[in-house]
């Protein structure tokens, strides 16, 4: 169960950081098609990295053996 809560809590954290950068890619730039996806798919690749890294790092990190 601790796992999985860690794990929600992370994802929830990752969607933050997607709706931020998104947010922020459409700050510096216009609503053109091209910049809605592209500032989707920097979101995306932004909270794509954190979730994998604090999953590999913190939540299923490698527990020694006792």
């Amino acid at each position: 169960f601790r796992e999985w809560a860690q794990y929600l809590l992370a994802t929830s954290v990752g969607g933050g950081i997607n709706v931020a950068v998104y947010q922020c890619w459409l700050w510096f730039t216009d609503t053109r098609t091209l910049n809605l996806f592209l500032g989707v798919a920097a979101g995306s690749a932004v909270a794509m990295m954190f979730n994998f890294a604090i999953s590999k790092r913190i939540i299923f990190a490698a527990k020694p053996l006792s």
